[in-house]
Formats: C-alpha cells, structure tokens, sequence
C-alpha cells in the first residue's frame, strides 16, 4: 500500500534544502535551522486546486447525517468552494491526533463530504482541470454520500507561506498537511493546507504520478459509489 509512499515523517525538509539562496537559519547547525515544509525544487510550477473557505465550525465530532457533523468534540469543519464560476462546493473535517513523538509530523484525520452526486461531479471536474489526470467515465452504480475518510499527516500550523511556495516559520496562519485518500484498491497523496482566518486553502500536487489515483478515487467516493463484488448465489 502507498506504493509510492517515502518514508512519511522525512517531510520537514530542513533550511539549506530545496532551491533559493540565504534560507531562514542559515549559519546555524542543521539540528536548530527552521523545518521547512513542502520545499519545492525545479523550475515547473506545482499543479494547485485553491479554494475559499466560507463557513468554520470548531468543536465538532463526525456525524451518520448531513451535515455529517454535530456539536461536541475535537474536530474542525470547512464549506469550502472553488473559484469555478459555478464553484464545485464540498466540505472537509480535520483533527490532528496528539503528537506521539518528536518527530516533525504527527497522525490526523480528516473526511472529504460532498452534499450530492453532482457536487461530486463538479468537485472532480474542478480537480481535473488543475492535475494532469483522467477523470474517470461515470460508473452505472447506484450512489449515496456520505463523508470520505482521510488518514493524514500533520506537519504543522500558523506557519508562513513562502514565495516560491511551501511553508516555514510562525505566524502566518497556515496549517500544513498530506492526505492519503484510499478507495477501490488505489492510494495516492495530496497535501492539503489551510488558512481558517484568511478563509482560504488549497490541494496542492505531491507527485504528479498521483493524478489518476486522486482522480478515480475521488469518482468512486464523491460521484459513483465504491465498487461492489458480485454476489454469489447460494451452492446446488
């Protein structure tokens, strides 16, 4: 599984890595340089889907029924929409699982909710203009929503936005994270990272080996419903 998958807590990438002279802490030994997360290296531009943030619920734990969420808990929830004209709208919950180590990323949770098939569709159309995947044909199989569940990997929060992009530092508001959605048998990775005060956030490509899955998955979870075995019928 994450057949791709590097080992998952190399991700702080540390001052002195990635491209662009004098980074934050030169000088200093590497131990105590400032972790830099999601540095990117080369010239081609990062495939991005940004998105507006319109409504934060805080203190909230998963539901069975939309909104999929209810008062009480340790979760946050997004109504996200992209900058589409119309904008694909879907719903996301996070939850960082307390630090098991002094590693620099930690577990977390989080659920991909949209309200109906044709979010979904929307949703998936949006995705697939900005990663360089196939969306999949819509499957003739029958599709009820319900949330899509997310392990994740948290690297950190309040943290600046660099220029070339990635993230580094304190105080500029941003929490940044890496998504593993699973479904179908396929695995991929996205970072996911967010601004609940600026209400802005965005995927941004890890690899774009990844498209593909990201974009089948998305199918199966937001528009088609999950692939289904044959049911045998009972032996003679």
């Amino acid at each position: 599984m994450f057949k791709r998958l590097l080992p998952l807590f190399g991700i702080g990438l540390f001052a002195g890595c990635g491209s662009g002279a004098n980074p934050p802490g030169q000088g200093k030994p590497q131990s105590e340089r400032m972790p830099r997360f999601e540095v990117h290296v080369g010239d081609s531009e990062r495939a991005r889907l940004p998105f507006k943030i319109v409504n934060v619920y805080e203190k909230r734990s998963p539901s069975s029924e939309a909104p999929y969420h209810v008062e009480g808990g340790e979760w946050t929830y997004f109504d996200c929409q992209t900058p589409d004209d119309p904008p694909a709208v879907f719903t996301v919950g996070v939850r960082t699982k307390p630090r098991a180590s002094d590693l620099p990323a930690r577990w977390g949770e989080a659920f991909l909710i949209v309200a109906d098939r044709q979010a979904g569709e929307k949703f998936i159309k949006s995705f697939g203009a900005r990663f360089a995947g196939t969306v999949p044909p819509a499957a003739e199989r029958s599709f009820s929503p319900s949330p899509l569940p997310i392990n994740t990997s948290f690297f950190g929060e309040n943290l600046n936005r660099e220029t070339p992009g990635g993230f580094s530092g304190q105080g500029g508001g941003w929490t940044a994270t890496k998504w593993f959605p699973t479904a179908d048998e396929r695995d991929a990775e996205v970072y996911f990272n967010y601004n609940a005060e600026a209400r802005e956030g965005e995927f941004s490509e890890k690899d774009a080996d990844y498209a593909d899955d990201l974009l089948a998955i998305w199918a199966s979870a937001l528009r088609d419903g999950p692939k289904r075995e044959p049911v045998e019928g009972p032996s003679r």
